[in-house]
């Protein structure tokens, strides 16, 4: 969810380069109109990178989750057949080539946070009013935020990549054994047999299990933080200055002749 509020973040961002200046001159303007230009991109990248990146983290870790809780129940004769009868949809999203590289789509968000927030600085140092530096600050802020997130949910991925080997051979083990299920006359006859083959590997199973809740639980408060964070910058959005009001002449022209600004 973190990437719908971030893209909330940015419509309200490329608001601001509209009605927010103090009237500098025609070439600052323009030249701010550049800046938040960049800044509207490099705050698009950072929304893309971060959607990219939870993508491929969450696929992961359900595949992790779903293989334990297959193990558990191919250990009770009463679940045993639910269990590979749920297992064809699991395996299907299983990783095929090993662990997804969602470590490299999470240091593009950090390189995409980075750099949008260099832009930022840009855009600050643009501006003169005080709403807009504590705006700009909380939009900083929800940045970094994001940022701090993402190392979260990369201690996350060190994780499952750490426990990776122990896991891919459960999966074997689980693959194999669903193809011999049928070899076993009863369900109880099936689940001793399947008790045997696992027996060493479920202290490694219990071990990536808890190492994956523990760190989760931490990303999730890291989640809560850039919740709070864009929170924020909506409010000191939504107490914005209102522009002036243009006196108009006819055909919809200003006293300087040029068609008066319109603020969506």
């Amino acid at each position: 969810m973190i990437q719908r509020f971030l893209l909330g973040v940015l419509v309200a961002l490329l608001a601001t380069a509209a009605g927010c200046s103090n009237g500098p001159s025609s070439n600052v303007v323009e030249d701010s109109a550049v800046r938040m230009a960049r800044l509207r991109d490099s705050v698009a990248i950072v929304a893309e990178a971060q959607l990219t990146a939870d993508d491929l983290l969450s696929r992961l870790v359900t595949s992790v989750r779903s293989l334990e809780a297959t193990v558990v129940k191919m250990r009770d004769p009463a679940a045993i057949d639910q269990g590979i009868e749920d297992w064809e949809a699991i395996a299907a999203d299983w990783p095929e080539e090993g662990s997804p590289p969602v470590r490299a789509a999470l240091r593009d968000v950090a390189t995409a946070v980075d750099d949008a927030r260099l832009v930022l600085v840009r855009v600050r140092n643009q501006r003169t009013s005080e709403w807009e530096r504590l705006y700009l600050d909380a939009e900083d802020e929800v940045l970094a935020a994001v940022r701090a997130y993402a190392e979260a949910a990369d201690r996350l991925s060190q994780a499952i990549e750490h426990h990776w080997d122990d896991l891919v051979v459960v999966h074997d083990l689980v693959v194999s054994f669903v193809e011999r299920r049928w070899f076993f006359r009863s369900s109880n006859e099936a689940t001793q047999a399947f008790e045997v083959e696992v027996d060493d590997l479920l202290d490694q199973l219990d071990t990536a299990a808890r190492d994956v809740n523990l760190i989760t639980r931490e990303r999730e408060m890291a989640a809560v933080t850039v919740n709070v964070a864009t929170a924020g910058a909506q409010e000191l959005w939504a107490e914005r200055p209102l522009p002036a009001p243009t006196t108009q002449r006819t055909a919809g022209r200003s006293r300087s002749g040029q068609s008066p600004l319109r603020h969506g």
